[in-house]
């Protein structure tokens, strides 16, 4: 069976937020890296991901930055990221680990520190010379296990993967996805967890 026959064909994507939303999200993930936020991505299929822009939205503070990306163009933003003085370390964040490990469709992240500034490079183990890689990229980013994380930024907008992922990050508030790919139970109860010591709101339907 194909490992991608179990993501969803649903996507939702959008790209009509109030410009303002745009430019805060760009300012505040690009005050985080300390450069362009756009100047890492020019050029490529990337795109930042999850908490990164949940937390811009939501005006909390950011964590680390995950960006999501094919294999080309994670060569082009390594390179990048050693211009800027970041360095690659063996240790991913006990997070980003222990979402994506165990799931045959991640690559395991490649993590590159400049201090307190975190970056990891997510890359999907399909190939960019695949049939329809950008089709299956966007469905992958649609695979959040929780709602507010269903959303990327690149190219100066915001994109929703899952549905009111935008608004559930303006509200703090956010639904559990049991069966997303991304979805890990033995973390899940931390990730929830961690986002209500921040002051969101679980709304998942009972």
């Amino acid at each position: 069976m194909n490992k991608f026959n179990i993501i969803s064909d649903e996507i939702h994507v959008i790209d009509k937020e109030p410009i303002n939303l745009h430019h805060k999200v760009k300012q505040r993930i690009s005050n985080y890296l300390g450069f362009k936020a756009d100047d890492l991505l020019e050029g490529t299929d990337a795109c930042y991901f999850g908490g990164i822009v949940r937390d811009s939205i939501a005006e909390q503070d950011i964590h680390d930055a995950d960006i999501m990306t094919l294999p080309k163009s994670a060569n082009i933003i390594v390179e990048r990221l050693i211009s800027y003085g970041f360095k690659k370390t063996n240790f991913a964040s006990i997070g980003i680990t222990s979402i994506y490990n165990n799931h045959s469709v991640i690559s395991e992240p490649l993590t590159f520190v400049y201090y307190d500034t975190i970056v990891q490079l997510i890359r999907p183990r399909f190939l960019d010379i695949e049939p329809e890689p950008m089709e299956k990229f966007n469905k992958l980013l649609s695979q959040v296990d929780i709602s507010a994380c269903g959303v990327s930024y690149s190219e100066g907008k915001i994109k929703e993967r899952c549905k009111d992922a935008i608004q559930h990050c303006i509200d703090r508030e956010f639904i559990v996805y049991n069966d997303h790919i991304f979805h890990h139970k033995d973390r899940i109860h931390c990730r929830i967890a961690k986002l209500e010591n921040r002051g969101w709101e679980n709304i998942t339907p009972f």
